[in-house]
């Protein structure tokens, strides 16, 4: 039958692809982390969002927002019972 040309001959199988032996060491982990500012893009994020903090509705507020979903959907119950 037919031969395998050179590009089969030279993929890799998915066990060689990923070797696991040649793992980078933790400091050196570390030490890219900071390097590429990561670390502290994320540092400098946290006292943002802790000062987005969402307030409790007033009892007003939940009222306003339960009639401004229920007179739409009950005008559309209405229409689609009859």
């Amino acid at each position: 039958m037919g031969k395998k040309s050179k590009k089969q001959e030279t993929l890799l199988r998915p066990s060689e692809a990923f070797d696991t032996s040649t793992e980078i060491p933790e400091d050196e982990q570390w030490r890219l982390v900071n390097e590429s500012g990561v670390l502290q893009d994320l540092v400098s994020q946290i006292p943002k969002r802790e000062r987005e903090t969402v307030e409790p509705l007033t009892f007003g507020d939940e009222i306003f927002n339960v009639l401004t979903f229920l007179i739409p959907f009950s005008a559309l119950y209405f229409c689609m019972d009859m």
